[in-house]
């Protein structure tokens, strides 16, 4: 069963801007009202899509959760943190010196 909403004290310039746009849409306001609050919570107007995105999506996309898994693998080794450079053995620490160039 649909839920039922009454709003009072509507502020009149918002009521204005319901009815301006019910009108440009071709739209009752009660419609217009339903299909603005869908969009605020980031619902699509007319669909059973529960997650609220704001928009996001559109730029950034869904991996499949394979793709997903796959990424996390290749990724990993990045969230590692080595004290010293696998190769050369510098410390990446500040606290400690190079060594001079008079030495070695």
């Amino acid at each position: 069963m649909a839920s039922v909403l009454t709003i009072h004290a509507m502020d009149p310039a918002l009521s204005r801007r319901i009815s301006s746009r019910a009108r440009r849409e071709g739209k009752s306001l009660n419609q217009t009202v339903k299909d603005a609050l869908a969009e605020s919570f980031g619902l699509k107007p007319g669909s059973s899509h529960t997650v609220a995105d704001n928009g996001i999506m559109s730029l950034c996309g869904i991996l499949p959760h394979d793709a997903a898994d796959e990424l996390r693998s290749a990724v990993a080794p990045f969230r590692e943190v080595h004290p010293t450079h696998p190769s050369t053995g510098i410390s990446n620490r500040r606290e400690r010196s190079f060594p001079s160039a008079t030495s070695g």
